[in-house]
């Protein structure tokens, strides 16, 4: 998933700071389906990785990917939006390819620490268990455990699904003023 969000900023910089960029706002084209397509192309190159890493869990690993694939693939997609309309947020704030880069390699670096991959949330101080509980990564490997280990319905993930398409609903609104006022202003 953290390959979203350094892969679509590196992908948005490089087209912001490519040479037809200014063709490309210059066109008849609505900012919506430039940024659109930029997160479609970023998506279909995931999505991909992440088909892989499933068939892996599935054969690999044993996990039982092929009964769940609807849940599973939904969480995974909601993921990997979120971050990818994360990096590209990030593209269209930052200057250059290297600060980008670094922030968003700093940014996966405090999602992860801040989530229950090296310590559990109980372990946690109170404080940082508090905001950890918050964390994206934290919401959909808590979904994912009640899918995959548990078996569970619907309705026992469905509160950490709404709060992901929360999440990503408030960031498709950032990434859209964003990319409308940084087209306005090349202008």
């Amino acid at each position: 998933i953290f390959i979203s969000l350094l892969f679509s900023t590196v992908l948005t910089m490089l087209e912001l700071h490519n040479k037809a960029y200014t063709r490309n706002i210059l066109a008849p084209v609505h900012y919506l389906l430039y940024t659109g397509g930029l997160l479609l192309t970023t998506s279909l190159l995931i999505l991909l990785q992440i088909g892989v890493l499933l068939l892996v869990a599935q054969f690999v690993f044993g996990l039982s990917i092929g009964s769940h694939f609807v849940a599973v693939g939904f969480i995974s997609v909601l993921l990997m939006l979120l971050f990818s309309i994360l990096g590209m947020i990030i593209a269209y704030r930052v200057e250059t390819i290297q600060t980008a880069t670094l922030l968003s390699t700093f940014i996966a670096l405090g999602f992860f620490l801040l989530s229950d991959a090296l310590n559990a949330l109980e372990a946690m101080p109170e404080f940082a268990a508090g905001i950890a509980q918050f964390n994206p990564l934290v919401l959909a490997t808590s979904a994912l455990r009640k899918i995959l280990f548990f078996d569970l319905g619907l309705g026992s993930y469905l509160v950490e699904i709404l709060i992901l398409v929360l999440y990503l609903l408030v960031a498709t609104a950032v990434l859209l003023f964003i990319a409308r006022k940084r087209n306005q202003k090349r202008l």
